[in-house]
């Protein structure tokens, strides 16, 4: 990300309160006194977006041309001020909001059911806008209702949101264990665990074996604690495929990389 060091205080004013427009106003006056108009110009149209957005309008194709031109790390850290929510959905197209659901948050089966008896539901939040109107136009293919808002209940109502993901890994097994009580099985577990988990985790996480060992708490290790999600296609792919190189059916060994949302009310 092309930052100076000039301005990450104001990119940490605005990660300590993303609600807060007034640091993006100062951070956009300040980029314009120092030759980066086009970032300020991002900010102020992002900002001027105060209430549900037309995404077909002329405001959004203004804001993703210049968008488009910027460093997406960048966007993430500046512009994450919007919700995704879904807001209706019609019977018939429950089975597909759902799946689309899923693809988008790597949610639970029970969970994108769960959100569609609750709606209006906020998929995200505090999202850059171009990530928002993707995962938008990927509900919208499903016939579902999606609006995009301003982050920090500006309307006055609260949701229940999806910040971010923790994933984490664990050691498995699998029919070899069916009839064992949890004492057994968490023994067989712990014997099956030991190096080979260690060296999964220190691969995963590019780092020394005896670090690797400080991760690990009764077999499981938390790979990334809070992981953006537009993050989680980046990584999770890669470590459950990661897994399958240490894992061992002979054995009845398998590592499991599974992703939890961490959910945030606003």
């Amino acid at each position: 990300m092309d930052v100076t060091p000039a301005e990450q205080p104001f990119l940490d004013a605005i990660r300590s309160n993303p609600a807060d427009d007034t640091p993006r106003l100062v951070y956009a006056d300040w980029l314009d006194e120092h030759g980066q108009p086009a970032k300020a110009e991002y900010l102020r149209r992002a900002v001027a977006l105060t209430g549900p957005v037309d995404v077909d309008g002329a405001e959004t194709r203004a804001l993703l041309a210049v968008g488009a031109e910027l460093d997406a790390d960048w966007r993430l850290k500046a512009g994450d001020r919007f919700d995704v929510i879904l807001a209706e959905c019609k019977p018939e197209y429950m089975i597909g909001t759902i799946k689309a659901l899923r693809e988008a948050t790597h949610a639970d089966l029970a969970e994108a059911k769960r959100a569609m008896y609750t709606l209006p539901y906020c998929v995200f939040t505090f999202m850059p806008f171009e990530s928002a109107v993707d995962v938008a136009q990927s509900l919208r293919t499903v016939n579902a209702l999606v609006d995009i808002r301003p982050s920090g209940g500006r309307d006055g109502r609260p949701f229940s949101a999806i910040r971010g993901y923790q994933i984490s890994a664990c050691v498995g097994t699998g029919s070899s264990s069916m009839g064992l009580n949890y004492a057994e099985e968490r023994a067989r577990i712990q014997a099956l665990s030991g190096p080979r988990f260690r060296e999964f985790v220190g691969a995963a996480l590019e780092i020394a074996l005896d670090h690797a060992a400080q991760q690990i708490q009764d077999e499981r290790a938390v790979l990334a604690p809070l992981l953006h999600p537009f993050d989680v296609p980046n990584h999770l792919p890669r470590w459950r495929q990661l897994a399958t190189t240490f894992n061992n059916p002979a054995r009845d060994y398998f590592i499991h990389v599974t992703a939890h949302p961490i959910y945030h009310t606003s």
